[in-house]
């Protein structure tokens, strides 16, 4: 195993040292957590709080929301039927260390809000929620499917004749980026590209984290390229946290111009938004 570079270390407890001052500073840890849960949950995804498009509904004037509701019935059906005892079969205990099971969780999760937005009462902060976790969901999908089927995946994983081997190569690594696009082609979620790009960092970084302590937990390497041994793993997180990243982008261009017309600019997306979080991100290290 090997260890976390000082310079890595440093910056972690700088990022404690900070948030623990702000916390202090004149507000109770659960009036600071109130005005923290209560802004990501409103300001999840809309700039402006709402967008006037609501989750239930469809982009296509001729779609109505009883369409959207019985279409996805059908999705989330799928996605339990097969993803979930794909995930079941997978074990707890496994959960944690593959991003593969985080992406199907994911896959499920979002489909079962979009279909409780049929069954309950209209609200833009429910569905500001849904649309962030949307955006979080689909890009994710497509990460793990192609790391899956272009870096991760050995000959004779699949065998056609084999039922058994169909839960992890398709149920896991297929099905959930085809079922959320489906969704994604007939609902009226715009993609917060600024805000979206933070938080799939964060996800990303968050899984990073874990996979580092796989092997004292486990014994094992989940993915036998990323083992913390030499530089080769550096090289490794950096392309999946750069390509998560261009996901979005790029899912967020091609929906808002499908969908609105007007489509968010490549050139303000790489070189005006990730200089705003570096920001973020050392303002909260207290640097």
């Amino acid at each position: 195993m090997a260890i976390i570079s000082p310079s890595m270390e440093i910056l972690f407890i700088d990022i404690v040292k900070g948030l623990n001052s702000r916390v202090f500073e004149n507000k109770s840890v659960s009036d600071l957590a109130s005005e923290h849960i209560s802004k990501l949950i409103v300001n999840t995804s809309r700039q402006a709080g709402s967008d006037g498009r609501h989750i239930s509904s469809s982009w296509f004037p001729w779609m109505s929301d009883d369409m959207m509701k019985y279409l996805r019935i059908g999705l989330t059906t799928l996605l339990l039927s097969f993803t979930g005892q794909a995930l079941f079969k997978a074990g707890l205990e496994k959960f944690p260390w593959y991003m593969s099971y985080w992406a199907a969780f994911g896959a499920i999760g979002v489909e079962i809000l979009l279909l409780v937005s049929h069954f309950r009462v209209q609200s833009d902060i429910y569905d500001n929620m849904v649309k962030a976790v949307f955006e979080i969901a689909y890009p994710y999908t497509m990460l793990t499917t192609i790391l899956y089927w272009g870096v991760y995946y050995e000959k004779g994983w699949l065998v056609w004749s084999d039922f058994q081997t169909w839960f992890d190569s398709l149920f896991i690594h297929v099905l959930p980026v085809i079922l959320l696009t489906v969704d994604w082609l007939f609902n009226n979620v715009i993609f917060d590209y600024q805000r979206g790009s933070l938080r799939i960092l964060w996800l990303t970084l968050s899984y990073i984290s874990l996979n580092y302590l796989a092997q004292d937990i486990t014994g094992y390497d989940p993915y036998p390229f990323v083992t913390w041994d030499d530089w080769s793993t550096l090289g490794w997180i950096s392309l999946v946290a750069g390509t998560n990243e261009v996901l979005l982008m790029g899912t967020a261009f091609l929906t808002n111009y499908m969908k609105t017309g007007s489509g968010v600019s490549p050139t303000q997306n790489l070189i005006k938004v990730f200089p705003v979080e570096l920001s973020f991100l050392t303002k909260l290290a207290g640097i």
